[in-house]
């Protein structure tokens, strides 16, 4: 990329590239060790299988009554009632899937 000064339609998609290439060298992280170590893949959180037990069952549970209790009082606003009424549905909905998982095993 050149080194003039870019005005907003002057940029090509190379230049985006470049830019963008630029960004991520940027923000990754540099350990320095004196060993070699085996670190992680970002995304290796998300692609692992998660167990699905019942201490993971009543967790879930547990967590959406607190929810629902947390709903009883009036010291909230619209938009707060709203999330944790969606979250303590989202919860019960994992909660039951859960129990069909359990059940087919």
């Amino acid at each position: 990329m050149s080194r003039r000064r870019i005005t907003r339609h002057q940029l090509s998609v190379d230049d985006i590239a470049t830019l963008y290439d630029t960004l991520l060298e940027s923000q990754k992280k540099r350990y320095y060790r004196r060993w070699k170590v085996e670190t992680p893949v970002l995304d290796a959180r998300r692609k692992r299988d998660v167990v699905q037990d019942d201490v993971r069952l009543k967790r879930l549970e547990d967590r959406a009554e607190g929810i629902e209790f947390a709903l009883r009082f009036d010291d909230l606003t619209y938009r707060q009632r709203k999330e944790m009424e969606q979250m303590a549905r989202n919860l019960r909905l994992a909660a039951q899937g859960m129990k069909k998982i359990l059940a087919k095993s």
